[in-house]
């Protein structure tokens, strides 16, 4: 049998009693997937750090139990194209924390979505009272990378017959280092997210709790996914670097269509949230070069 160590949260890695920390696969619960009326980050202020290639963006927002009222928001520009070091990390986060002087609230550090593996699957509905333990067994055979040095999360997002369930996992050695340098700062971290379940989050805010299907667009392709009851259900990415705005339409319709046709298929009308715009694009590109592709899908756009 695997050693599993179970945490309420990743933020407190750093203060417990831990054997064989870099060799154990470590389940996560109520991490990596945003649950906007999670307890921790469901009344006060939370200031949610992105980390992205390049630098740090943070957003200072006013969270009641659910509803979000965005405060502030700051970029700090550190290493191009690369994501900074643990150390330039926290050092802008430390700043980011008294300039908007969020000193004491909750910090949720949101994880590029390179950074994380994610996978569907179902298993037989007797399976639901025993989730924790069938995904340790099966971590092996649905993620690319070994389970030992691995942190994870999953919820379920559909019972029927069978009961669907939604992974995410990241390597520890990408989140660790990043994590050890905002403990040996003094900060806490509240919780730790993906960004697409952070965008997916924001997604099922506006949505007005139907299904919403949400897309970020930019110069290399786009990520996204799918939230019905307010949880993110699923989750695509796609590359369009170097292919023309004209072309960009034929690879979404290939690559997008498939999804619309299976939420139809389930009797869903999604909601479709598109974000990016311009970024990265080209000015003759217009806002979204692919608006043609998205009209014909029939669906209720906001942008």
């Amino acid at each position: 049998m695997r050693s599993i160590i179970s945490m309420k949260r990743l933020a407190a890695w750093a203060g417990e009693s831990r054997t064989n920390i870099g060799e154990a696969m470590r389940y996560v619960g109520g991490a990596l997937f945003l649950n906007l009326a999670d307890r921790r980050i469901a009344s006060g202020n939370v200031l949610a750090v992105y980390l992205e290639c390049g630098g740090i963006k943070t957003a200072l927002g006013e969270s009641y139990f659910g509803r979000v009222k965005i405060k502030g928001a700051r970029h700090y520009p550190l290493e191009d194209d690369k994501y900074p070091t643990p150390a330039a990390f926290a050092r802008a986060v430390e700043i980011a924390k008294g300039e908007m002087r969020a000193a004491k609230s909750r910090l949720v550090l949101v994880i590029p979505k390179a950074w994380v593996i994610f996978r569907r699957e179902n298993f037989p509905l007797v399976a639901k009272d025993h989730l924790s333990e069938v995904m340790a067994y099966e971590f092996d055979r649905l993620v690319p990378f070994q389970a030992e040095g691995a942190y994870y999360d999953f919820h379920v997002t559909k019972e029927s017959d069978r009961v669907e369930v939604l992974l995410a996992a990241v390597k520890t050695e990408l989140l660790e280092p990043y994590l050890k340098a905002l403990t040996d700062k003094g900060i806490d971290v509240a919780s730790v997210i993906a960004s697409t379940s952070a965008l997916g989050a924001l997604a099922a805010h506006m949505g007005s709790g139907g299904a919403v299907v949400f897309l970020d667009l930019n110069s290399s392709g786009y990520e996204g996914g799918v939230v019905a009851s307010g949880k993110l259900t699923s989750v695509m990415s796609g590359r369009a670097g170097g292919a023309a705005p004209e072309q960009w339409r034929d690879i979404y319709k290939r690559e997008i269509d498939p999804l619309f046709v299976s939420l139809r298929s389930e009797g869903s009308t999604p909601r479709l949230i598109l974000t990016g715009g311009r970024r990265g694009l080209p000015a003759e590109a217009g806002i979204y070069p692919q608006t043609e592709y998205f009209e014909e899908t029939g669906l209720e756009i906001s942008i």
